[in-house]
């Protein structure tokens, strides 16, 4: 995680360590639309599912938007 420690506790004090669709996508910046489309697809950060209920883990999160980083340079 590249996250710094004040950084990490500032995020799970605003959205505590599961975040609803809502919240995550508040966390990404994107549209709550757009995170239903991903997660139709397969292609979005994992999430739990308890009946109705979808709740994404904050880990779970940032490692997606880690792993999903684009360097436009190109350099590795």
């Amino acid at each position: 995680m590249q996250f710094s420690k004040d950084r990490y506790n500032a995020l799970l004090e605003k959205y505590g360590s599961s975040l609803n669709t809502a919240e995550i996508a508040d966390f990404y910046c994107l549209s709550i639309h757009t995170i239903i489309d991903h997660r139709r697809k397969g292609t979005g950060p994992k999430y739990s599912k308890m009946g109705r209920s979808i709740r994404y883990d904050l880990d779970d999160a940032i490692e997606w938007r880690e792993n999903n980083k684009v360097n436009p340079a190109g350099d590795e």
